[in-house]
């Protein structure tokens, strides 16, 4: 299991990557069009389960975004594991 330090290192990783202005979705700027579908829908918290993809509130964009972060965070945790244990495979 990864310690703080390297899971506080995945969560400032996922962060970035959020918030970059290479984030795109169908060429839009991802973290605009969560904004865009919140604004519509009034509300102001956009929640994205990484675990299971879901969305509140529920919209296909979201929950892509949310299956696309949780590979990413899952594929960083398995890199991390792998490192850290000297593991000739990644668990």
């Amino acid at each position: 299991m990864p310690h703080r330090g390297e899971l506080k290192c995945l969560a400032d990783g996922l962060i970035d990557s959020f918030m970059s202005r290479n984030n795109d979705s169908a060429g839009y700027w991802a973290l605009g069009l969560l904004y865009s579908h919140a604004l519509e829908l009034q509300k102001k918290i956009v929640t994205l389960t990484l675990l299971g993809g879901e969305s509140t509130p529920a919209n296909s964009l979201c929950e892509a975004l949310g299956t696309k972060y949780g590979a990413f965070s899952w594929s960083a945790c398995r890199v991390e594991v792998f490192h850290t244990t000297g593991s000739s495979r990644p668990t």
